[in-house]
């Protein structure tokens, strides 16, 4: 995406310009110095977070089946447990949450090769996908826990219409973001009205909230 002078996103006052230098000293130092902890992010309106992967990672929750070719009493469906394992004849339990499919078929298959199986030919098949919830909150016409559907991207104004979209008073322009990562909580500020919000995707626990518009 092409991004946009700052002139663009700020008026032409004194104030703003002053406002955008220091905006970039500060990203310039920053970036020379150690991690910044910032109680809000102001994300800028041709922010683009990394997009979800289209090749599909297993999860934990989901219910998976692995085949062995002819070997019929290995085949096994099982639910993904919560150490990211699921349970393999002669293996025990394996690891195979944030990998594909194939990966994980490949992970067994090696493991079977070391074992007593000679060069064995592994498929691990998702059967049923755990779900991916983000809350929406504040000023949303259905506030609650939303999925976003398996193997499929939503965007933030996406997930704002499927809350209903903004009350009467709920202003689209000032967004606030939580996002975990590990222990640590990120808090974002979006427009979600602007064209790059199209581009912004919303994770799994993902808290959204609208806030209100001062008259």
């Amino acid at each position: 995406m092409k991004s946009l002078p700052l002139c663009q996103w700020f008026p032409r006052s004194s104030g703003c310009i002053l406002f955008a230098l220091a905006l970039a000293c500060l990203v310039t130092f920053s970036g020379c110095g150690g991690p910044m902890s910032l109680g809000t992010t102001e994300a800028p309106a041709n922010y683009v977070p990394h997009k979800k992967e289209e090749v599909y990672r297993i999860r934990i929750g989901d219910v998976v089946q692995v085949d062995v070719f002819q070997e019929p009493a290995m085949t096994t469906r099982q639910r993904v447990q919560g150490d990211g394992t699921v349970a393999v004849a002669l293996l025990g339990r394996v690891d195979v949450v944030g990998l594909t499919t194939a990966g994980a078929s490949e992970k067994i298959a090696a493991l079977l090769d070391a074992k007593q199986i000679v060069k064995p030919q592994v498929n691990v098949t998702v059967l049923a996908y755990a779900p991916q919830r983000f809350t929406v909150m504040g000023q949303i016409k259905t506030a609650g826990m939303y999925v976003i559907p398996p193997e499929e991207n939503i965007s933030l104004p996406e997930a704002i219409a499927m809350a209903g979209g903004p009350t009467i008073i709920g202003n689209l322009k000032k967004v606030f973001i939580s996002r975990k990562h590990g222990n640590e909580v990120t808090r974002m500020r979006m427009n979600a009205l602007a064209p790059s919000a199209q581009f912004f995707l919303i994770q799994e626990g993902d808290v959204i909230f609208i806030s209100e518009t001062v008259f």
